[in-house]
């Protein structure tokens, strides 16, 4: 039972937000936006075809990921060795 009014709570929230956002206006983008959107979509796809973004952008992400780690680690380090009588 209070499982169930929880999610109804939840859902009138939901429905809520929902109505608020439904009774705005269409948002549209300028035409210049669109044409540039259009016109780096086209660089993209030929860029693509000689050097997959997608892979390239993943390792990126995966680098970093591991240099934040590494940096963590050795500021934990850093931290154990300043607290006295730890060696």
């Amino acid at each position: 039972m209070i499982l169930t009014a929880i999610l109804n709570l939840f859902y009138a929230f939901v429905s809520l937000i929902a109505g608020l956002f439904s009774s705005l206006s269409d948002v549209t983008l300028p035409a210049g936006v669109a044409s540039a959107i259009a016109t780096a979509s086209g660089y993209y796809a030929s860029l693509n075809a000689y050097l997959p973004l997608d892979t390239a952008i993943t390792i990126v992400a995966f680098d970093v990921i591991f240099e934040t780690a590494y940096f963590v680690y050795k500021m934990i380090r850093w931290a154990y060795q300043k607290v006295p009588m730890i060696n």
